[in-house]
């Protein structure tokens, strides 16, 4: 699972973000913090620059985003998704 919050995992790639959501600019992730909301507000700070609604925040678009995430570039940003993705190729 996510340590803390999958919106991370979609914001430590903003080339696929981008992609994704068909923004102009490249959304940024804001430095790794726990607080609560943090992540969820970035992705829909993301979604506002375009003329998308999602009415769940953006995780309505999860799986179109982790179909274009560079997992490398993930596992790079973000220690616990490289966690994850070692124990998904080991299982």
């Amino acid at each position: 699972m996510p340590n803390p919050h999958i919106e991370q995992w979609y914001l430590a790639d903003p080339r696929g973000l981008q992609q994704v959501l068909e923004v102009g600019s490249i959304p940024v992730a804001p430095p790794y913090e726990c607080e609560r909301g943090r992540y969820k507000q970035a992705l829909r700070d993301a979604i506002r620059q375009t003329d998308i609604i999602a009415p769940l925040g953006g995780l309505e678009y999860g799986p179109d985003i982790a179909e274009v995430l560079d997992l490398y570039t993930v596992g790079k940003v973000d220690a616990g998704f490289k966690h994850f993705l070692a124990s998904f190729h080991s299982a």
